[in-house]
């Protein structure tokens, strides 16, 4: 504990941060066959969960408009603008 002179009690603080990271690994895996042994594997591991195959990481109604405007692309529904354009 620190005193001052004007008489003031001042505590030390303590601030701990703990910086928590999470990676995500995609796996495209082309003979199903492998996928149980993968899943046993990786379920033995500490630290590893497997999410769920019907997780959705993406709104469905987002991803139809971004499928929809991959469509537009792809018919030529679309405006190019040059790079050089972009600030005039």
């Amino acid at each position: 504990m620190l005193v001052p002179k004007a008489g003031l009690i001042l505590l030390p603080l303590y601030i701990h941060v703990i910086h928590v990271t999470m990676t995500q690994l995609v796996l495209e895996i082309d003979d199903s066959s492998l996928i149980p042994a993968l899943k046993l594997l990786l379920s033995k591991m500490k630290g590893i969960t497997i999410a769920s195959e019907t997780e959705k990481i993406y709104d469905t109604s987002f991803v139809a408009k971004i499928e929809e405007s991959r469509a537009q692309i792809k018919a030529g529904q679309c405006v190019s603008i040059p790079t050089e354009d972009l600030w005039k």
